[in-house]
């Protein structure tokens, strides 16, 4: 998600990441973000934008159609009607319950649920892949828990596509210049937490040591990333965007990447 221009950012140099402060990221605040959108016509056709076909093109390389899939925290839903129209059996589960109630309604085939990422209420071993679309990113307290629990529910040799904002070069940069305030933690900073900004080795050093394999590792969002850090470049980025989309991209997630996507293969000892 880009950052909003309100929102308040921090280096954390200790453990290398950007903390964002804002607004609680609970499910209340989700309900609000998410009210806007016309479901029906969402869930109906999800548009295949390059995020999407990313999204697909991924799922595809690693697993065939029929797989058991879980996105856990699906938001809208629209990413579970993506997977499930194009032949994987999806699931989808999420906290903020006037959203799930909404999607129900909107698209009552759908298999989503009102779940916690932290407890979730399948069997060990249910699902061949797990998708997690910028979800481990906004708790403070850290992931431990959904990690734990993405291991338990996929079964071994399982896919985990795990996505979360990222501590580019360029953000990494910004922040040991001291461009960016340091952290310091205070209890008003901390209830307002919205997210972190992760360092991508260090998640996947994390998952490797707790039963996943490492297959994959590429960055994402090039131009929002980008936008983010240099504003001025708004409109001419959005003229590259049209214009020439694919070299452009490549280029500014190279340095300036918003996020970063990790598939991990969960081990079969």
């Amino acid at each position: 998600m880009s950052v909003r221009p309100n929102r308040q950012r921090f280096f954390d140099s200790n453990h290398r990441r950007l903390v964002y402060v804002d607004s609680r990221a609970d499910s209340e605040f989700w309900d609000q973000q998410w009210a806007t959108h016309n479901l029906e016509a969402l869930l109906s056709a999800p548009p295949l934008s390059h995020y999407n076909r990313e999204i697909l093109q991924t799922t595809r390389r690693y697993l065939e159609a029929g797989s058991r899939i879980l996105e856990g925290g699906c938001g809208l839903g629209d990413k579970v009607a993506l997977l499930t129209q194009h032949g994987f059996e999806t699931r989808g589960v999420d906290f903020a319950e006037q959203t799930v109630e909404r999607a129900n309604t909107a698209a009552p085939d759908l298999k989503i649920t009102v779940g916690d990422v932290r407890h979730l209420d399948f069997d060990d071993s249910t699902f061949d892949g797990y998708w997690s679309l910028g979800v481990i990113e906004h708790f403070f307290e850290g992931y431990g828990q959904i990690r734990q629990e993405m291991f338990r529910v996929l079964r071994p040799g399982g896919f985990l596509f795990l996505s979360f904002p990222a501590l580019s070069r360029l953000r990494a940069l910004k922040g040991n210049l001291g461009i960016l305030r340091p952290w310091r933690e205070e209890d008003d900073l901390a209830r307002r937490f919205y997210q972190f900004a992760l360092d991508p080795s260090h998640v996947a050093d994390d998952f490797e040591r707790h039963g996943f394999t490492l297959r994959q590792r590429r960055n994402w969002s090039g131009f929002e990333g980008f936008e983010d850090e240099v504003p001025l470049a708004s409109l001419p980025l959005k003229v590259l965007y049209r214009l020439a989309y694919r070299p452009t991209e490549g280029i500014l997630r190279a340095f300036a990447n918003h996020a970063s996507l990790l598939v991990l293969e969960k081990s079969y000892g």
